[in-house]
């Protein structure tokens, strides 16, 4: 079986980012969705290549609205290796925790702290035989581009090589 580690990720990433009127409207059908299933709240532990506060707008434009629809906690780490102390010590004097910022939902929109990547040399990616793609950032909204150049192979069995 071929691997190829950035099948996902790298038509993805390619895409143009979306307006900033279209990231309120997407959030708010997702939100919707979530609510039609009977989903009261959600975690965020994080996520690659979604720096805060940028490619944050979306939601605490729905949160300042009255009728927020889900409850949502963030938890965030930084985006790139190497750049952890600076992003924790920038966010916990920009950022306050346990605050609400939802107008109209007790605990709506809530920043709890540190995720699920608190140093990147301690974490995997989720394909553990696979090279982990690098989604190089192309400016500053958030948009990425799919690119494993210059980035080490990340493989548990060195044996499985010969498996991509």
């Amino acid at each position: 079986m071929l691997r190829k580690p950035a099948a996902a990720y790298t038509p993805i990433g390619m895409l143009p980012p979306p307006s900033a009127e279209d990231q309120v409207n997407s959030t708010q059908h997702f939100f919707r969705e979530l609510s039609r299933f009977g989903l009261t709240s959600a975690l965020d532990a994080g996520a690659t290549n979604t720096p805060y506060p940028d490619a944050y707008q979306a939601l605490a434009k729905l949160a300042a609205r009255p009728a927020f629809p889900v409850r949502v906690s963030n938890l965030l780490f930084a985006q790139r290796p190497g750049t952890e102390r600076e992003f924790y010590e920038k966010l916990t004097v920009e950022e306050k925790q346990n605050v609400n910022r939802a107008a109209s939902r007790l605990n709506g929109y809530v920043f709890e702290g540190a995720g699920e990547v608190l140093v990147w040399s301690s974490t995997d990616f989720e394909d553990f035989m696979a090279v982990r793609p690098d989604l190089q950032p192309t400016d500053g909204t958030g948009a990425c581009r799919g690119d494993t150049a210059g980035r080490p192979e990340t493989v548990a069995d060195p044996a499985a090589r010969d498996l991509r």
